[in-house]
């Protein structure tokens, strides 16, 4: 809690330009690197299937949803608030869904740094549930019109072990459909900490400026068990929701 705690007082003394846009997190696992405006709220709502296999049997099935909301707060910052669950099901000794412990929500906060650049940006987020933080760094740059490459690299810490992760993705825009494919992984910093290489791809269909829903699948191998992967499809949506819009319109 301390850690983010401090992360809220040394981005509170920034002081830069806002950025507009309707830029989901979703789909796949990079963040946007771009903030949203003062008064606007974006919700990102995601439902995922997958499960567990070795050596292509498989030992575990599991379903999770998780809801993030997005609050402009102006100034190139904005804050949030995530959660979600899981079910679990061990298909060597039974059939049944179990509940796994709720955990504690995600708290975030996104800044992004105002580079002078319609093509590049730049963003950094700190978010954490009490007992643990990551920091992460967002770039993008729009190589063309539809056509946009977009990296994160952050660092997790728990109090037990410590561990980097990345993610590379492109993405291709062609009016209401958005196409993209992604590669993402983490390495243990200290022993016990992640150790996975994975990918994605999938797409969106956007309805109106303001909403906006998402397909994706991909599949998680374990560097040190290569007899382990898991494979995934996850299902969603992203919906804006401006009151300043709403506001200028009146």
């Amino acid at each position: 809690m301390r850690y983010l705690l401090f992360t809220l007082l040394a981005f509170s003394f920034i002081n830069v330009s806002a950025q507009s846009a309707f830029s989901s997190d979703r789909p796949g696992q990079s963040y946007s690197p771009t903030t949203l405006n003062s008064r606007q709220i974006l919700v990102q709502q995601g439902f995922e299937f997958g499960g567990v296999l070795r050596d292509s049997i498989t030992v575990q099935r599991n379903t999770a949803y998780f809801t993030e909301v997005r609050v402009g707060l102006g100034q190139n910052l904005e804050t949030g608030l995530g959660y979600g669950n899981q079910w679990l099901n061990n298909t060597v000794t039974d059939n049944e869904f179990n509940f796994q412990t709720a955990q504690n929500p995600w708290l975030m906060l996104r800044y992004s740094l105002d580079l002078n650049s319609p093509k590049w940006h730049l963003g950094f987020l700190a978010r954490s549930q009490f007992n643990n933080i990551e920091y992460r760094g967002m770039l993008s740059y729009d190589f063309l019109e539809d056509l946009s490459f977009t990296i994160n690299y952050g660092i997790f810490h728990n109090g037990e072990f410590v561990d980097g992760f990345y993610t590379i993705n492109a993405s291709y825009a062609y009016h209401r459909f958005a196409y993209f494919i992604e590669a993402y992984g983490a390495n243990y910093y200290t022993p016990g900490g992640r150790d996975f290489r994975a990918y994605n791809m999938g797409g969106s269909y956007s309805f109106s400026p303001n909403f906006q829903v998402e397909i994706f699948g991909g599949w998680q191998s374990s560097i040190m068990a290569q007899d382990v992967t898991q494979p995934f499809v996850n299902v969603g949506f992203s919906w804006l929701i401006d009151f300043q819009k709403e506001e200028e319109e009146e």
